[in-house]
């Protein structure tokens, strides 16, 4: 046990400067230039929660600041516009959708998909309000929003609750992709031409099967599943 010459502080065996008065520590028993373990880390190790929320924190900072600057020049220069809400709309939606989720200690997924939808839906309005008032925010845009909510709620629940392994998850992707642009052309159609029509999504659901029916033989399939798995690293 040794104590520094200076202040009298009890040392560490490994120290090589006083930790209390920094004055340098040279001990005639061991080697100075060898280099010993020192007695605390010297790199700050963070929770990955916690650096998840702090890299979210510094993330929401350069988000706000070009908003603020955006904001401060539409009112002072360009008054008679409202140009800067379209800037501040759309990056208040990005960070509810994919930066708040970070700031979060423990993520609920029912609660997430609730605030996301409406963050979407606020955001279709404030162009509908600002643009026009033909009506297509009710008939169309938010009944668009709430299904494509219930698909992703129910995608979540059904994965929190089965685990099921990749083939499966990008089986029941495609179904919903497959099944929405079907969904979603018909609504648009109605609200167009006041009856259902489906032309464009054909394409989408035409294709989504073909992938759908690869990934299903891949379930079926052990030899094939095992390689790609090791190809693609899933």
């Amino acid at each position: 046990m040794s104590y520094c010459v200076n202040c009298g502080v009890e040392l560490d065996s490994s120290a090589k400067k006083c930790a209390l008065c920094s004055a340098p520590v040279i001990n005639p028993y061991k080697e100075q230039n060898k280099e010993y373990p020192l007695p605390y880390s010297d790199k700050v190790v963070l929770p990955p929660k916690v650096r998840r929320r702090y890299a979210a924190f510094i993330i929401s900072m350069i988000i706000i600041i070009p908003n603020i600057i955006c904001l401060l020049t539409n009112l002072i220069f360009f008054s008679g516009t409202l140009w800067a809400l379209y800037v501040n709309s759309t990056s208040t939606v990005f960070w509810v959708i994919f930066i708040s989720p970070f700031l979060w200690k423990k993520t609920v997924s029912w609660l997430l998909v609730i605030i996301d939808s409406v963050a979407v839906s606020l955001y279709i309005y404030f162009f509908y309000y600002i643009n026009s008032q033909k009506g297509w925010f009710w008939s169309f845009a938010l009944p668009a929003v709430l299904i494509l909510a219930g698909f992703a709620g129910v995608f979540i629940e059904w994965i929190k609750r089965r685990r099921p392994d990749w083939p499966k998850v990008l089986i029941a992707v495609f179904s919903q992709i497959c099944l929405y642009s079907i969904i979603f052309e018909a609504m648009l159609q109605t609200y167009l031409k006041g009856a259902p029509y489906i032309s464009v999504s054909l394409i989408i659901a035409v294709s989504c099967l073909v992938i759908i029916g690869f990934f299903v033989a891949v379930q079926k399939n052990r030899h094939l599943r095992a390689w790609l798995s090791r190809k693609f690293f899933v």
